[in-house]
């Protein structure tokens, strides 16, 4: 079945052009639109045995770059599955799992979602909860998760516990959990976790008291910051933590007049909105900093309004979703677009007597997910479907993740440099043209190349010959060396977001010199020597010349330098390091005993290596043994015996006895 119907947009002047796609069997339709259009696209074909939404608000997201959308639909038998489906109608939904929560969490790009299930944390099919495990004990230790979130980059997910933590088995008879860390009566932490599952989770917040529920719980698109309410007191607090378990006061509302449970997070992390809750305060929105500054009010005022419920909020905060009014067993009010200053107020449906509720808004604030039992496509339905508002066509660029080999790093001419390959893609609905890629380092260094052309679903891959010479100077041969790589960096480009165009790497660079042995003859840690006895011993000592760098070096080589308690030579370094030879009875000074005399060496190339310190010990030679040698009962001898040294004084006795 498919229909077809335009509407003039009254907000902003745009022809809309709504496409029915059925739902489970689908037959593709997919419109042609001039440029400055927006399309409605039906996601689902209910004859009244489903229904989806609930006014909690969250079981329909649009993705954030507005091409896929996740929804929970409940059947008459009570149980809820989620799905993903194409924003455009095309395909056939994806069923992600069978009885889940009825809130959900979706990425920007629409490949990955984030469920409750059977009381575990899920993303896709993974369950990341966090837990630990013994053979011994029947049932797992988990943090068992409240209300949860997930970055837009799909790097982290948070959520709120008040299970104890830090559990080990312990035996008291028999074995059990026991768990070291207590968030306390009634209370609720806030938890990060990689999303692959992976690491353990890091408390984000000190204990809160929920009398009431911690929700919702929003973050940014990096994931990092969380934004949480809490209902205490009969009133409406408003908190936001960037990690270090602690968390700031933001707002506290009178709650009779407000619900901060429909509030919305830009995904740049800037900004929250916020709305009225009951008829007669005002009728207003409430915008405001994530840090609570800038705290403003506009006072959109669509037909038949009793409330104002936010829904959703741009990746930069310049553009609101929020209702008029709210259900929870039919649509009886309407999805309206207004800017954070107030002005182009527009309704999602153009035709307002047609009503619509439980909104997703996409990042760059154009494309609308939302649910209505209206007739909307003259197809005469009556029942709950969920409905797309399509925006324009835009390019989206990205680029992706990248690493830095330090077995490619090359030294020559007195430069160091880093090749590096990176592929930008678009992977918007429309192709996009004169694309400007900036990379940049952290020594204050950029370079921009340029893309003529990308068609959607395209990528390129770009080269970079980096040169960290500058870096490395700067930290003497050791630098934590990091690029960022930008897909129009300026914004010039408008695409369905401006949040995913960057990938950053690092690499940490020793370039120095590294001592790898020092090579007596004769060893000089553990060992003693006499002064006035000479000991002439060579001490090689190893260098690469590279540091961690592939390869030994080339030459010219540098400089080893020998430091003997202040007294300085170098040594012309070879491939394999330089050699100096000390005469153990006359350059050690005697007197600095206990292993006081100090030997230091270094190798000085295009940087300066860190020190060897070696400190032997050289006794005094003996005075017994001047005065035996001027009386003649015997003699003294030195006998090398690599790495050792044999100091010996042989008596000579009488042949014959003699009596006294």
């Amino acid at each position: 079945m498919k229909s077809k119907v335009q509407f003039a947009n009254l907000g902003r002047g745009l022809v809309l052009v709504l496409i029915l796609a059925a739902f489970m069997v689908f037959e593709p339709v997919l419109p042609t639109a001039a440029q400055g259009t927006a399309t409605y696209y039906q996601i689902t074909n209910n004859t009244g045995d489903f229904s989806y939404g609930n006014t909690e608000n969250g079981s329909i997201r649009i993705s954030g770059n507005g091409q896929r959308v996740a929804f929970v639909s409940s059947s008459s038998t009570a149980r809820r599955d989620l799905y993903v489906a194409n924003s455009d109608g095309s395909g056939t939904p994806e069923l992600i799992r069978e009885d889940v929560s009825d809130y959900v969490a979706f990425n920007y790009a629409g490949d990955h979602v984030l469920y409750k299930h059977s009381g575990h944390l899920y993303l896709d099919q993974t369950d990341i909860t966090p837990c630990v495990t013994d053979p011994r004990i029947a049932e797992p230790a988990c943090l068992e998760p409240g209300a949860f979130t997930l970055s837009g980059n799909s790097e982290y997910a948070f959520f709120t516990s008040d299970s104890n933590w830090n559990c080990v088995p312990v035996y008291d008879c028999g074995w059990h959990w026991q768990c070291t860390f207590h968030p306390g009566f009634v209370n609720s932490l806030v938890w990060r976790v990689s999303a692959d599952g992976t690491g353990s989770p890091e408390q984000w917040t000190s204990p809160i008291e929920e009398n009431g529920g911690i929700y919702p719980l929003l973050t940014d698109f990096e994931g990092k910051l969380a934004v949480f309410r809490r209902p205490i007191d009969n009133d409406e607090e408003l908190y936001a933590s960037r990690g270090g378990q602690a968390q700031t006061l933001i707002v506290r509302e009178e709650g009779t007049k407000y619900n901060l449970k429909y509030m919305a997070l830009s995904a740049d992390g800037n900004w929250i909105a916020y709305g009225t809750q009951v008829y007669g305060q005002g009728r207003h929105l409430h915008i405001l900093r994530s840090d609570g500054s800038e705290h403003t009010t506009i006072h959109p005022s669509p037909p038949n309004t009793n409330m104002h419920v936010v829904q959703g909020i741009s990746e930069d905060g310049s553009r609101i979703l929020f209702n008029n009014g709210w259900s929870s067993t039919q649509n009886t009010h309407n999805e309206w677009l207004v800017n954070r200053d107030g002005s182009d107020l527009t309704p999602v449906l153009s035709n307002t007597d047609l009503k619509n509720q439980y909104g997703s808004l996409s990042y760059d604030g154009q494309s609308v997910a939302f649910l209505s039992n209206e007739d909307i496509l003259g197809n005469g339905n009556t029942y709950d479907q969920i409905f797309v508002l399509k925006g324009p066509a835009n390019p989206d660029l990205s680029v992706d993740a990248f690493t830095l080999d330090l077995a490619a790093v090359t030294h020559s001419g007195g430069k160091y440099i880093l090749p590096v390959d990176v592929t930008v893609r678009n992977t918007g609905e429309n192709a996009a043209a004169d694309i400007k890629v900036r990379f940049s380092d952290n020594g204050g260094w950029s370079e921009t190349q340029t893309i003529d052309h990308l068609a959607a679903d395209a990528g390129k891959v770009l080269h970079l010959d980096w040169d960290i010479t500058n870096l490395l100077n700067a930290g003497k041969g050791k630098a934590a060396v990091k690029l960022a790589v930008a897909a129009d960096p300026d914004n010039v480009i408008v695409e369905a977001g401006e949040l995913n165009n960057t990938a950053k790497s690092s690499l940490e660079v020793d370039a120095r010199p590294r001592i790898l042995q020092v090579k007596p003859r004769f060893r000089l840690d553990s060992a003693y020597f006499l002064n006035n006895q000479s000991v002439s011993n060579p001490i090689k000592v190893l260098v690469d010349w590279n540091g961690d760098l592939t390869g030994n070096g080339d030459a010219p080589y540098g400089d080893v330098y020998f430091d003997l308690n202040g007294a300085q030579v170098s040594k012309a370094g070879q491939s394999w390091g330089a050699q100096h030879t000390y005469d153990m009875g006359d350059d050690f000074n005697a007197a600095f005993s206990c292993a006081n005399n100090t030997l230091r060496v270094w190798a000085v190339g295009d940087f300066e290596s860190l020190e060897t310190t070696i400190q032997p010990t050289v006794f005094p030679f003996p005075g017994w043994v001047d005065w035996l040698e001027t009386l003649h009962p015997g003699e003294f001898s030195t006998e090398e015996q690599a790495p050792l040294v044999e100091y010996t004084y042989a008596f000579k006795y009488p042949e014959e006895p003699f009596e006294a």
